[in-house]
């Protein structure tokens, strides 16, 4: 089955807001990973030894709440990490898990903005769905 066209561009919309989702997802995924990645390496530079399942534990223990208390119960309980080290860690990780947040909200904005240029129910609304005032008339 191939995709239908009507007069008025459907087929094309409906195409074009699937590339969309498509691309949201992919990009999602792609930002958090980026965010991630960028953090474990800086991490890496500034300890004296990355130990035996570090990286396991950046990306597993990041939703663990506050930077004092993953780097006690994390860094230092279970891996071993000095204080210092283990609150550097622990601060890396609220970083990369801050970026991956602005990057994704970032993106959500752009692709609203993609959409509601080129979406045509979009065409002449407002911030809010209103239209906009005429210069013409009373």
């Amino acid at each position: 089955m191939g995709v239908v066209l009507s007069a008025s561009g459907e087929g094309n919309l409906q195409m074009f807001r699937d590339l969309i989702a498509a691309i949201t997802v992919i990009s999602v995924i792609g930002i958090s990973f980026a965010s991630f990645y960028l953090c474990i390496g800086m991490a890496k530079r500034q300890v004296a030894v990355w130990r035996r399942g570090s990286t396991y534990m950046f990306v597993r223990s990041n939703g663990m709440g506050g930077v004092q208390r993953r780097a006690r119960e994390v860094w230092i309980k279970e891996l071993g990490y000095g204080e210092p080290e283990a609150a550097m860690i622990a601060r890396y990780q609220s970083r990369a898990g801050l970026t991956a947040f602005v990057g994704c909200t970032l993106l959500f904005l752009v692709i609203a903005a993609v959409l509601q240029h080129f979406d045509s129910t979009c065409t002449g609304c407002g911030i809010r769905g209103e239209r906009p005032a005429t210069t013409t008339g009373r």
